[in-house]
């Protein structure tokens, strides 16, 4: 699979989710990573499969694959460079099991902590190019 830039899907009715997407845009400075709705247009012509997309779930499709949860957290991390990168690291040092243990039970509360969004992220005006339907 031959992917130019990384994409991350998000649930685009979660505000948790836009709040990772607009703290992603803004810590990468190289403009590396695109962001995608699941269910979007993008969605459907990269991953669909015709099984329901699991939404309480982080997607990041890159030239290693299709990567979730906190598997697709430490690859944006890292992403990022600098201390993101080493934290990214760390974190995946951790076995996956205890880091999605982890990633599942913030899932679980998005929408109580974060609720949930009527409209689609509003990146910076440099950012625009970023954001996939």
């Amino acid at each position: 699979m031959s992917i130019r830039n990384p994409i991350v899907f998000y649930d685009g009715e979660c505000g948790m989710c836009h709040g990772m997407v607009r703290f992603a845009v803004a810590r990468d400075g190289r403009g590396r990573f695109r962001y995608a709705p699941i269910n979007g247009e993008t969605w459907k012509t990269m991953i669909e499969d015709g099984s329901e997309p699991d939404t309480n779930t982080i997607h990041l499709l890159d030239e290693q694959g299709h990567h979730v949860r906190s598997s697709a957290v430490c690859r944006l991390l890292i992403g990022f460079g600098g201390v993101w990168k080493f934290l990214g690291c760390l974190l995946w040092l951790v076995p996956r099991p205890l880091r999605n243990l982890g990633y599942r039970m913030v899932a679980s509360m998005r929408y109580r902590v974060a609720g949930r969004v009527d409209a689609c992220t509003i990146p910076a005006p440099d950012a625009v190019d970023r954001l996939l339907p």
